[in-house]
This record gives structure tokens, C-alpha cells and sequence, in this order.
């Protein structure tokens, strides 16, 4: 009978496996990789993403929530919060559902030395641009009683995120802000453009990083 191996986790990940009523993990090197509902879902899972490990069930593991990891998860949590959150109370964008970490534009916000107009509300969501949060109160001139013009800051193309990982891809090696002025020049918005990069780099690191570890 194989001995129970003890893995340090956070709370975070004990509270995931909770969902699973059969849960199956693919540990490696003293660390947990993942938790699969069923063995095969983990199988799939390995082979799918290339990931390097053992394939263990619950009987073969237990975990212990190490201190450092909670305070780092608090951190974390901490840090999660979304721009506004105090005011407008979202944590996912109420029309994309994305979560609001992802990135949240504020109107009057600086980009490139202007303020950022918002049409109707104070918060923007940087997935989909959707506004959300407190209304904004539109500014009148004294004598006419005119509104304010609004600057817009919306993306003038169709499906604005695909082109922006379509640009990355074929621009390999240029500078973050060289792939960003390319899409603005093609009709994306800033913020768009500003996110979408940001999760092209990610994905991008953490596919080199699976390549790397298949090659150890």
C-alpha cells in the first residue's frame, strides 16, 4: 500500500477540490499541478496541456494549508479588488461576466497626458467596454446649459480582441508598446489593446514554461 503523501496548498485549492466528488490530482516534485474530477478528466488534462507529473487519487495525498501561502493568498485577495470596488460593489463585469481584476478604466482617467471620457457611467470594463457603476452627472456650461463633450473611448472594429492577438503573433520580438500602437492605428481602443496584449504575453509565458518543463 503506497504511503500518503502530505503537499502544502493553499486554502483556496482545498475549497476547489470540495466541488469534486471524485477528485484525482496530478502532483510532481513535492508540489500539486492540479485537481481533475475523475481519473480520466486528469489523464486528458495531462495530455491536452503536456503537463509533467504523477497521476494520484485522494487516497494517495493530503494537504496542509501552509502559513505563508495563506498570508500570501490574503495578498492576493487584497490585491484582486477591483478599481471602484468600494463604490460600484463588482467583482465580474456585469455584461461579459469577466472578472473585474482583468482591468477596470475610471472616467477622467489619464491615458497618454488626456482624461478618458466616459459616455453614461464612472467605471468601464477593459474586456468588453461595457460601463457600469455610478451614473456620470453630464457637465453644462453656465451661459448655454450645453453638455460636455464626450470623448469616446471605444474600439472602431469589429472583434477588436482577436485582432490584437492576431497582431502580437505576427509581430514576434517588437516591444509591448509597438504592438499596441499598431492596433490603435487600426482602430482599437487603448484599454483593449493595453489588456488584450497583457493576456497574449501571459499565455505566451506560460506555454514556454510548459515547453520548458516537458524538456527537463
Amino acid at each position: 500500500m503506497n504511503a500518503t503523501v502530505t503537499y502544502l496548498v493553499t486554502s483556496a485549492f482545498i475549497t476547489s477540490v470540495r466541488e469534486f466528488k471524485n477528485p484525482w490530482f496530478i502532483v510532481n516534485d513535492g508540489y500539486v499541478v492540479g485537481a481533475y474530477e475523475g481519473r480520466q478528466a486528469a489523464r486528458d488534462a495531462k495530455a491536452a496541456e503536456n503537463l509533467v507529473g504523477k497521476i494520484v487519487s485522494q487516497k494517495e495525498v493530503s494537504f496542509e494549508i501552509e502559513a505563508e501561502l495563506i498570508e500570501a493568498e490574503e495578498i492576493e485577495a487584497e490585491e484582486a479588488k477591483p478599481t471602484g470596488f468600494e463604490e460600484h460593489g463588482l467583482t465580474h463585469c456585469p455584461v461579459c461576466g469577466t472578472h473585474l481584476s482583468n482591468g477596470v478604466g475610471e472616467h477622467g482617467q489619464e491615458v497618454n497626458g488626456k482624461p478618458v471620457k466616459h459616455a453614461e457611467f464612472k467605471y468601464c470594463c477593459l474586456a468588453c467596454e461595457a460601463e457600469f457603476g455610478p451614473a456620470i452627472e453630464a457637465k453644462v456650461e453656465t451661459k448655454t446649459k450645453t453638455k460636455a463633450k464626450v470623448i469616446e473611448n471605444r474600439s472602431k472594429v469589429e472583434k477588436p480582441c482577436r485582432l490584437v492577438w492576431d497582431l502580437a503573433d505576427s509581430m514576434p520580438g517588437a516591444r509591448r508598446k509597438d504592438v499596441i500602437a499598431a492596433a490603435e492605428a487600426k482602430g482599437v481602443a487603448f484599454y483593449t489593446a493595453r489588456t488584450q496584449y497583457q493576456l497574449w504575453a501571459q499565455v505566451q509565458k506560460e506555454m514556454a514554461d510548459r515547453e520548458a518543463a516537458v524538456k527537463k
